[in-house]
């Protein structure tokens, strides 16, 4: 439906019935600077998500509270970006730990579940940031991590579809999320307060490069509670990693069906690593690898529509698109990305796309973190994904540690499982497979 309402209205906009009501697509890279130029006031993405915090709220009062006071987004934008280069020798250690304990070193080839295999190393990474050792590697966290997020999308659809004056009923029936924020509650404890003790008995700043450091600094006093804290950071973990994982996932994926690919991306990881050691530096000097991975975010994004905003008063556009006031804006951020007005043979697989460019062009706006209207999986303008540095780096890390390490190969040579879709999401398939080996050569 989002395909045909692309093709048919291309340079305009089009509407698709909604459960509750019309939402209306924009289906024009100047309609979508148009919209990335709104103010809030007048196109407002946090009232566009109001009703996704509502649901969220009906099982968890402190996800209300968070909502109301997102101050852990400044740290994620700022200071964990500002602090990756710091950070990238634990996280390179915590990959290279976490590989040996998911996928021992062995010349047989092996069959590895893809998402069940890669969730645990992607969680035990993004947590050595967030928490740091020894928790990071605690398998009970791990998995509160997985099943909160499983239980908080399977309790949110069902109360999407319910009316809303019976979703609070039915919430206080379903005790799967409250019993995991608990549990979590229950294992952070010891970690906050050991964090809490070093902070008071320390007479300078603590520069820790943990995460939860971070925002123990900045949380005011009502935020200070162990349960608060544990909830944010577990909202972080459900926010970032399954995520992180998809993105990772379907890379794996292609990279599978096309080990012809591993050699130039190898050479280039070689040459580079040899002159810059395992080092943001060195990471960032890999083209090659973050075309092949940015190519996979441009066929495979998250969610067929992104961005959306609600119109808070009636707006004209400047091709007379006239949005009344109460309805909500999205993006057709596939539809855009396989569109073969901006990317020639669009629905290809092409890994090195975006890494032969003229040299003259704009380097940042063809890495994996930049946006643009026709590049869609982050969203676009002021509320584009604040974690996005964090996320690029922490694959591109693991990819690259990946090809250095082992040889990569579908069961069935050269298939590539389909994308599992519910509704507008896009997940990589939850029952792929990958075969792995030590790398021969």
């Amino acid at each position: 439906m989002i395909e045909e309402g692309y093709e048919k209205h291309k340079g305009g906009a089009f509407r698709l019935p909604g459960l509750t009501q019309w939402i209306v697509v924009f289906n024009s890279p100047k309609l979508v600077e148009e919209l990335r130029k709104a103010p809030d006031d007048l196109m407002s993405f946090t009232m566009a998500t109001e009703e996704v915090t509502r649901l969220l709220c009906n099982f968890n009062i402190h996800w209300e509270l968070i909502s109301q006071n997102e101050y852990h987004l400044p740290i994620i934008r700022n200071r964990l970006t500002q602090n990756l280069d710091v950070m990238f020798p634990e996280l390179h250690d915590e990959i290279v730990a976490s590989f040996q304990d998911n996928i021992p070193l062995s010349y047989e080839w092996k069959n590895y579940p893809v998402t069940e295999t890669f969730i645990n190393i992607i969680g035990r990474t993004s947590n050595r940031a967030f928490v740091g050792l020894p928790l990071c590697r605690n398998q009970e966290f791990l998995e509160i991590g997985v099943q909160f997020a499983y239980d908080v999308m399977t309790t949110a659809t069902i109360l999407y579809i319910l009316p809303p004056w019976l979703r609070p009923i039915v919430a206080s029936m379903l005790t799967a999320i409250p019993n995991r924020i608990k549990h979590a509650e229950k294992v952070l404890t010891p970690v906050i307060e050991d964090y809490r003790e070093q902070k008071e008995h320390e007479t300078e700043v603590r520069q820790s490069k943990v995460f939860l450091s971070w925002i123990l600094d900045e949380a005011k006093v009502e935020e200070q509670s162990t349960g608060r804290l544990a909830n944010r950071i577990l909202v972080i973990n459900f926010s970032s990693i399954h995520t992180t994982t998809n993105t990772f996932n379907q890379a794996l994926l292609h990279l599978a069906a096309t080990p012809q690919y591993l050699r130039p991306l190898r050479d280039e990881i070689e040459q580079v690593t040899k002159s810059e050691g395992w080092t943001k530096a060195a990471l960032d000097k890999m083209r090659h690898l973050d075309s092949f991975c940015r190519e996979t975010q441009r066929l495979h994004p998250l969610t067929c529509l992104t961005s959306p905003r609600k119109a808070l008063q009636d707006h004209t556009f400047g091709n007379n698109t006239f949005i009344p006031k109460g309805s909500t804006v999205w993006l057709p951020s596939l539809s855009t990305m396989k569109d073969e007005e901006f990317y020639p043979n669009a629905k290809e697989f092409d890994p090195f796309r975006f890494s032969r460019v003229d040299i003259d062009q704009s380097r940042r706006r063809r890495d994996m973190v930049s946006t643009s209207p026709e590049f869609l999986p982050f969203g676009h303008g002021k509320h584009v994904c604040p974690g996005r540095f964090f996320a690029s780096n922490e694959v591109k890390l693991i990819m690259a540690h990946l090809i250095m390490t082992y040889d990569v190969k579908m069961e069935i040579e050269g298939v590539c499982p389909a994308d599992f879709c519910i509704g507008v999401s896009r997940i990589s398939n939850p029952k792929a497979k990958v075969m792995f080996r030590k790398r021969a050569m």
